[in-house]
Order: C-alpha cells, then structure tokens, then sequence
C-alpha cells in the first residue's frame, strides 16, 4: 500500500507530528505599570530587546513601556520586533 504524501508521518497536516513541533517563539514575562505582562517573542528579538535596555542602562520591562506609549494599537509582540528591527536597522548603529 502507498503512503499518501499529503498525510505522512511528520507532515504539517499530521497532527501528532504538529505536536511534536518546537515554536521558535517562547513566552517572556514582563512587569508593566505595575502588572505582569507576557509577550512572545523570538529569541533573537528578545536578545535585541535586552542589549537596546543595557545600552540605555533601562530595564526591559522600562523600554517595553516605552515602546507601548509609542506603538500604540498594535500587538505588543508586534510592536517589540518593529521596534528591535528599526533600532538595529538604523545607519548608525551599523558603523
């Protein structure tokens, strides 16, 4: 008998293999005016979010304030990895 290939073992469809599947995404939890917050975030960005923070000698949890004050709307998460990839995008971050 053929195996359907759309249905294998270890395919996106298979939902055993889905289980299996590690997210490159982890949960972070953050203290925001007062309140526990989590975001997910990849590790790269969440790596980022810290090295921004120690070059500002802020917490993390003081720069995702900030970020929220200024990317107002939008998920929280979202608004992280614009802000990360437009603070490491900048010319003169990369002289």
């Amino acid at each position: 008998m053929e195996e359907d290939p759309h249905h294998a073992a270890g395919s996106a469809s298979d939902p055993e293999s889905r289980r299996n599947v590690r997210s490159p995404i982890r949960k972070h939890d953050l203290w925001i005016a007062g309140r526990r917050k989590s975001v997910s975030l990849e590790d790269q960005f969440w790596d980022g979010l810290k090295e921004i923070a120690a070059s500002e000698n802020i917490t993390t949890s003081a720069l995702v304030e900030r970020i929220t004050a200024e990317y107002t709307g939008r998920n929280l998460s979202s608004a992280i990895r614009v802000f990360v990839l437009k603070h490491f995008r900048t010319p003169a971050r990369r002289a």
